[in-house]
């Protein structure tokens, strides 16, 4: 009924956000890529000042962070889908289906 239906809407919108932190993720990773590069091997641009380690440090730390936020996403996205099976009757089969871990 409707929590089926509010639990849709939450899903549609965390599967927006999880696209959103993956664009997220990427440019961070882009953006350290390109600090990294800078200071190996110069900005390329003789008037441009070189990034200094501070730069890289602080590149590194904002990759991580959108790392972070891409998982607790993709978590809260996966969260929703259970409680949707779980709602619709449906978490059984779904645990049925799952491979078992072998030994």
């Amino acid at each position: 009924g409707e929590q089926v239906l509010q639990l849709q809407k939450s899903i549609a919108e965390l599967v927006a956000q999880e696209q959103v932190a993956e664009l997220q993720n990427e440019l961070s990773q882009d953006q350290l890529d390109a600090i990294t590069t800078q200071i190996r091997l110069g900005s390329g641009n003789p008037g441009a000042p070189a990034p200094l380690p501070k730069d890289e440090q602080g590149a590194r730390i904002r990759e991580r962070s959108r790392f972070v936020d891409m998982l607790e996403t993709r978590y809260q996205l996966t969260q929703a889908r259970l409680s949707l099976l779980r709602a619709m009757g449906r978490i059984e089969d779904w645990a049925k289906s799952t491979p078992t871990a072998q030994p």
